[in-house]
């Protein structure tokens, strides 16, 4: 019993001794999972949270992108840049070309007017109007995305329920339209 506690003594001290010298967040892990409650558990703890912390906030500052931000926000177990990853997760949503990329993507009347009540170029609010009047103008889908009328064909228009529903969806997607620049 003794040489076995000896040995697992060893055992412990051999891989803590790589982990530390190692100083990766693999290393870590692996010493944590193998030896969750050894002396040396909580430094072990420690030291992976603040190179995985470290890792995540290298990540987003050099990609600055929302999603490496968020990637922090959720991921790093100390927090300690959350303030800073949330403020440049609003630089960057807030500037005016990832706004306009948004409603381009996503063609709906909230990224449209999303862009419209924050900036002032006259030439994309002109094409934000037009997105909003196009996506009020067509019918829906059963999924209730629109439908572009010239790929209705007289087939389908006969099968649809097109005539009798589309003053109901459009003014559904108005309403819509309407609550959500009211909410804004």
């Amino acid at each position: 019993l003794f040489f076995e506690q000896l040995n697992r003594k060893q055992q412990v001290a051999r891989a803590w001794e790589m982990a530390s010298n190692m100083n990766t967040i693999q290393y870590y892990d692996n010493f944590l999972r193998n030896y969750p409650f050894s002396v040396h558990s909580d430094i072990a703890q420690e030291k992976r949270d603040e190179l995985l912390e470290a890792k995540l906030w290298k990540t987003a500052l050099r990609n600055n992108t929302v999603e490496d931000y968020l990637a922090y926000l959720n991921n790093a177990p100390l927090q300690d840049k959350a303030d800073e990853a949330k403020e440049n997760i609003l630089n960057i949503e807030s500037s005016e070309e990832a706004t306009w990329a948004d409603a381009i993507a996503n063609d709906h009347p909230a990224f449209y007017l999303h862009y419209k009540t924050h900036f002032d170029n006259a030439t994309k609010i002109e094409l934000a109007n037009q997105g909003i009047i196009n996506y009020l103008k067509s019918p829906i889908d059963e999924d209730g995305q629109p439908i572009d009328l010239d790929d209705i064909s007289e087939e389908d228009e006969e099968d649809m329920l097109f005539q009798d529903s589309i003053q109901f969806d459009t003014q559904t997607k108005y309403l819509t339209y309407q609550a959500f620049h009211q909410l804004q």
